[in-house]
């Protein structure tokens, strides 16, 4: 058991962004191959729209192999429970620590077709947006407007699930809560 002071971390899973490497290489090559036979077309507009969707394909899947190897390299990178907050070092939110006196809430969304989140509501969540700047500031500025909240945690990521991570979130935030009150 952690003491209350202790810092708590929760970690990427390896596995998962070994995951996220694989298939995106395999459609990668296959995207390469039919790049290569849409320059060998003769018809002009099957050439340029294939070279066109595959380069799209392949830009894509780039992006998605970049984003595994830097999982792999950032592996101890996700969310540290801090005797101050919550510090957040993966997606969206990264870089910011979320003081556990701002936190009013927390809720878990289960979209369909979309991976589990974590909501955590603040008492000025105009401070979170505005210590953003650029898209995810933007980005931020959404999740407000549809949730409620700029703070929202994609658990995909990580090596516990989400109820376990939200278990976890919401036992920190009673026992912070109930130090204050006593």
């Amino acid at each position: 058991m952690n003491p209350n002071n202790a810092d708590i971390p929760l970690k990427l899973s390896r596995l998962k962004a070994i995951l996220i490497i694989i298939f995106p290489t395999i459609i990668l090559c296959g995207a390469g191959y039919y790049f290569v036979k849409a320059i060998q077309l003769d018809r002009q507009f099957d050439k340029y729209f294939l070279i066109i969707c595959t380069s799209a394909l392949i830009l894509t899947m780039s992006f998605a192999i970049k984003n595994g190897i830097k999982t792999i390299i950032n592996i101890n990178a996700g969310i540290v429970l801090t005797k101050d907050g919550i510090k957040v070092n993966w997606g969206l939110n990264s870089g910011q620590l979320i003081l556990w006196q701002d936190i009013s809430g927390i809720r878990t969304r289960n979209a369909f077709n979309e991976p589990p989140q974590i909501l955590i509501f603040v008492k000025k969540p105009d401070k979170y947006v505005t210590e953003k700047i650029g898209f995810v500031r933007f980005l931020q500025q959404l999740n407000l407007k549809a949730q409620k909240t700029p703070l929202v945690l994609t658990t995909h990521w990580y090596e516990m699930n989400s109820d376990q991570i939200f278990i976890l979130l919401e036992d920190k935030i009673n026992t912070v809560h109930n130090n204050d009150l006593s």
